[in-house]
């Protein structure tokens, strides 16, 4: 009954005898997310999101699911930030650098879990395009100009899968990266 996970939030409201209250605190932040964080085991995440990747090699997919699940436990961070050794950053880099580690082939089986939980059920699909901008320097093959013209980069078009009653977001349908 107490579980984080499980609990909804009570609209009631009830007096309080604000003597009981002690020193006031900071008011709550507007722009903190609505709802409870859910939390789930990053290696059953990963395990569950990418174990049937088909990326040639067992140790390939054995590395990508090892891999989430250090990008779970932070998503805001890099990948030196990350991995928990200068092994696993090297690895990490091997797998990326593979050429049958492909955008599509990494992201496939977290689309298509997606994909399968919103089958049962009714979802919202919002689109969302993000401008990824590497500056005007970085030279790389494959960029685009973004921005106003003046950085190179790419443009990620998501589909993000939301439940519509709690805005729960379930995961990717899909996504596709482009240049201009």
């Amino acid at each position: 009954r107490n579980d984080p996970r499980t609990r909804r939030a009570s609209f009631e409201t009830e007096e309080v005898d604000p003597s009981t209250l002690g020193p006031l605190s900071a008011p709550p932040d507007p722009l903190r997310p609505a709802g409870l964080a859910w939390q789930i085991d990053p290696a059953a995440w990963a395990t569950t999101q990418f174990a049937t990747a088909r990326l040639g090699h067992s140790g390939r997919t054995a590395r990508l699911v090892t891999l989430a699940q250090q990008l779970a436990r932070d998503p805001s961070s890099g990948l030196p930030r990350e991995t928990q050794t200068w092994g696993d950053l090297k690895a990490a880099y091997r797998l990326l650098d593979r050429p049958e580690a492909t955008f599509q082939a990494l992201a496939t089986p977290h689309w298509r879990l997606t994909r399968e939980q919103a089958d049962r059920g009714r979802f919202l699909i919002v689109d969302d395009t993000t401008e990824i901008n590497y500056g005007s320097r970085r030279q790389a093959a494959g960029l685009g100009p973004v921005g106003r013209g003046t950085g190179r980069g790419s443009l990620l078009h998501s589909a993000p899968v939301v439940a519509p009653r709690d805005e729960w977001v379930v995961g990717l349908a899909g996504q596709v990266l482009s240049h201009r």
